[in-house]
């Protein structure tokens, strides 16, 4: 039975360890996104971090990504950014996130 406790013991870990990593990959990615969209309203410095800080806050509330995507073309109307865009820049952002937390950084 030590065997299989053991064992059970390390999935759990390995379990426990990726979603630990997919919060911490979306939270970045939501940074980043935060921090584009920011951009393109014309925000920089600390109105900028604010901005983007909130998106951050925002998937620890809700790990909604169609919300998300239904507020940035909300916000991103005044400068006719398309859905689609924003969908790619979110999958852009994901999959750089993942790379930098792979990576270490």
């Amino acid at each position: 039975m030590e065997t299989f406790d053991k064992r059970e013991e390390g999935f759990e870990r390995a379990f426990s360890h990726g979603e630990e990593l997919r919060f911490r990959a979306r939270a970045r990615r939501n940074r980043k996104l935060g921090a584009w969209a920011g951009e393109k309203l014309g925000l920089s410095g600390p109105p900028l971090e604010g901005y983007a800080a909130g998106f951050v806050a925002r998937e620890i509330e809700s790990a909604d990504d169609e919300a998300l995507v239904a507020e940035l073309v909300k916000a991103l109307a005044p400068v006719e950014m398309s859905e689609h865009r924003i969908r790619r820049r979110l999958e852009e952002f994901e999959a750089a996130a993942m790379q930098e937390l792979q990576a270490g950084r």
